[in-house]
């Protein structure tokens, strides 16, 4: 991957703002405080209860790579963000989060961020082509189920 500099990151990623048909509440690029150390994260009212991930930034705008990443107006969903890299997703610089990208990679993962109702109100769905991986480890599995994710089909 590419190593991104801390300024003049909007040179290197795909991100909506002013003009985009994405909703301005997912315009710009959004670091993922995957390890509690921001103002926010440091607040005793913040619920910081989750297991940190390599991954740093995100960014949402619409484009074509590998898969379509598209704003539906009648779904109010943004979909398909990819999180296997591109000028969507950003990792730390390092084998942790080499890792993680070619985990996401092999996966295919890919999110969906979808409004509800009349309010900004965002639910994200993430997708993984499981391919070969259809019997998941009890670990992985039990990862999973903490997490939150719930299995879709077969």
């Amino acid at each position: 991957g590419t190593l991104l500099p801390a300024d003049g990151i909007e040179q290197f990623m795909s991100y909506a703002k002013a003009g985009s048909r994405v909703p301005k509440a997912l315009h710009g690029v959004w670091w993922m405080d995957q390890y509690g150390v921001s103002s926010v994260g440091k607040d005793p009212e913040y619920p910081y209860n989750f297991i940190g991930s390599a991954e740093i930034m995100a960014t949402f705008e619409e484009m074509t790579i590998n898969e379509s990443t598209t704003w539906d107006s009648e779904t109010r969903c943004l979909s398909a963000v990819p999180m296997y890299g591109g000028t969507h997703w950003a990792t730390e610089h390092n084998v942790d989060g080499r890792k993680v990208l070619n985990n996401f990679r092999l996966l295919r993962g890919t999110v969906a961020f979808c409004f509800h109702g009349d309010t900004d109100d965002i639910q994200i769905y993430a997708k993984m082509r499981l391919g070969p991986f259809t019997v998941l480890s009890s670990k992985l599995r039990r990862a999973l189920d903490r997490l939150g994710f719930i299995k879709a089909g077969e």
